[in-house]
C-alpha cells in the first residue's frame, strides 16, 4: 500500500492511495506528474516505479528518464531505498512527489520519533488511518493556516466529495504548551464539531453538515468530516467587481442572518444531560462565510472559538479577546461578553465591507484607536464609497453599528426580515 501525493508547479497537492506493490510515475504533456496509468490515462512514458520490499522499506526506480530524478537535488542513478515522506523530483526543476506508507502504532518516545518524521510531510497525514483507509482514497488540500487544513476527500465507493478539517499536531505537542492549554484546544475542537453536528441536523440555516469527528491518537491530529461547500469565501469576492448590487448582498446575507438567529436560539443537552442554550460564533468576517454562487446559497463556517451563553464552560480567560478585533463591538474587546451582540456586530461590519467594497465603517490603524473610534461614533458613512442606497438600508447600517449596545440592532431575525424583505427572487439574483 502507497500513498503518493503530486505537488504541482502551481501549488496544488493531491495524494492518492494505491492497494499495490508497486506503482508507476511519468510526466504528461504538460510536464506535471501522472502516477500509475490506471489512475492518470494521460502517462506517456514510465519515468519511475516504487515498488514494496517489505512493510517497512520501499523502492525508488529511475526508469532511465531523460530528465533524471533528484531527492533534496541529489540524482538518482538507477535504485534508491525511500524514507517515509521522501519528495522525489521528476527532472532538476520539475514537478515533485512525495511518498510515504503506513507506519506501525507505537506510542511513547518511540512513537513520536516516528510521528515527527513523517510530521512534514505533503501527504495527507490520515491516508492510512482507521475511517479513512477503507473510505477515501484520494484527497486534494484546499487550504491550511496556523490552525490546521482542509482537504477534499473523494470516497471509494465513488460517492460525494466531503471536506476534511484538521488541527496542526504542532498545537497539540506537549513540548510547546502545557497540558491544561492543550486539552482546552483537544475539547475546543470536538465542541466545534459537536455544536455545528447538532445544529446543521436541527435543520438550521447555513450551517455546514458535519458527519463525524474525532482524532488520531497515533498521529496527534484531531480531524471533523463534514460537507464539501463548493464556493469561495466572501472575502475574495468582494474586491472581484467594483460594487456588488444590494439586492444580490442582501440575498446571501439574509441566509447568514437567518443561520445566526437560529443558533443564538438553539437548545441542547450535553452528555450529562445539562441544558445549554444559545451558540455565539464570535468570528463572523467575511473569511468564514462562504457563497455558492451557482446554487445561490450561503453559509457559515469555523465554528472553532464559539461561545455558549447559558450553561457551557467557557474555555478561554475572561482576560482573553477571542475572534478578530475589527468585527468586534467595544463590550467584547474590553469585556469578551459571549452575547448575540458580538455576532450582530460582525455581521454589520460584513454588510459594510461588501457594500463599500473592501473599507471598514470605523477606522484605525492599531486596536486603540479603533476603540477610540467606535467610543465616539466616528463611523463613516456609507455615502462617502456609494449613493445607491436606500434610506432604509443606511439607517439599518447606522443602527447596527452604534457604539451603545441597547440602541442597536437588538437580533439576527430582525436583520434577515429586513434583508429578506429586498432581496428578489432566486432566479433574478445576478452574480457577485
Amino acid at each position: 500500500m502507497i500513498c503518493a501525493t503530486i505537488i504541482e508547479r502551481n501549488g496544488k497537492v493531491i495524494s492518492s492511495v494505491f492497494q499495490k506493490e508497486e506503482i508507476f510515475g511519468g510526466r504528461s504533456s504538460s510536464n506535471e506528474i501522472r502516477i500509475d496509468p490506471t489512475v492518470y490515462t494521460q502517462v506517456s512514458r514510465k519515468h519511475c516505479r516504487i515498488s514494496r520490499i517489505d512493510d517497512d522499506n520501499y523502492l525508488f526506480e529511475d526508469l532511465g528518464s531523460t530528465h533524471g530524478s533528484y531527492i533534496d537535488g541529489r540524482p538518482i542513478k538507477g535504485e534508491y531505498k525511500l524514507k517515509r515522506g521522501d519528495v522525489i523530483t521528476l527532472g532538476r526543476d520539475g514537478p515533485a512527489v512525495a511518498i510515504t506508507w503506513p507506519f506501525p502504532r507505537v506510542t511513547g518516545q518511540e512513537g513520536t520519533h516516528l510521528r515527527l518524521r513523517v510530521r512534514h510531510s505533503a501527504s495527507f497525514p490520515l491516508a492510512f488511518s482507521d475511517g479513512f483507509i477503507d473510505r477515501f482514497d484520494y484527497y486534494e488540500k484546499l487550504a491550511s493556516g496556523g490552525f490546521g487544513e482542509v482537504w477534499r476527500g473523494i470516497p471509494i465507493d465513488g460517492g460525494r466529495p466531503l471536506a476534511i478539517k484538521l488541527m496542526h499536531p504542532e498545537l497539540l505537542d506537549p513540548d510547546n504548551l502545557r497540558e491544561d492549554d492543550r486539552e482546552s484546544l483537544i475539547r475546543r475542537f470536538a465542541r466545534e464539531a459537536r455544536v455545528t453536528h447538532l445544529l446543521s441536523e436541527s435543520g438550521a440555516p447555513a450551517i455546514v453538515r458535519v458527519h463525524s469527528w474525532g482524532d488520531d491518537p497515533f498521529r496527534d491530529y484531531l480531524y471533523i468530516i463534514m460537507d464539501l461547500i463548493e464556493g469561495q469565501s466572501l472575502d475574495k469576492l468582494i474586491f472581484r467587481r467594483p460594487m456588488m448590487a444590494p439586492e444580490v448582498v442582501a440575498t446571501y446575507m439574509a441566509q447568514i442572518a437567518r443561520g445566526l438567529e437560529a443558533a443564538h436560539n438553539f437548545i441542547w443537552q450535553d452528555d450529562n444531560d445539562k441544558t445549554l442554550k444559545g451558540v455565539v460564533h464570535r468570528d463572523i468576517k467575511p473569511n468564514n462565510l462562504i457563497i455558492e454562487e451557482d446554487n445561490r446559497l450561503a453559509w457559515i463556517v469555523d465554528f472553532g472559538v464559539a461561545g455558549i451563553q447559558e450553561g457551557g464552560e467557557r474555555l478561554t480567560a475572561t482576560n482573553i479577546t477571542v475572534g478578530t478585533y475589527q468585527f468586534l463591538p467595544l463590550e467584547s474587546i474590553e469585556e469578551n461578553l459571549i452575547t448575540p451582540a458580538t455576532d450582530l456586530w460582525g455581521f454589520a461590519v460584513t454588510m459594510y465591507l461588501t457594500l463599500s467594497r473592501g473599507r471598514f465603517p470605523y477606522v484605525g490603524r492599531q486596536r486603540s484607536e479603533l476603540v477610540q473610534a467606535i467610543r465616539h461614533g466616528e463611523m463613516i458613512p456609507i455615502t462617502a464609497y456609494r449613493n445607491d442606497l436606500s434610506q432604509d438600508w443606511m439607517d439599518m447600517l447606522s443602527k447596527s453599528l452604534n457604539p451603545n449596545p441597547e440602541q442597536r440592532v437588538q437580533s439576527a431575525g430582525e436583520w434577515a426580515d429586513f434583508l429578506e424583505a429586498v432581496s428578489p427572487p432566486t432566479d433574478q439574483i445576478q452574480t457577485m
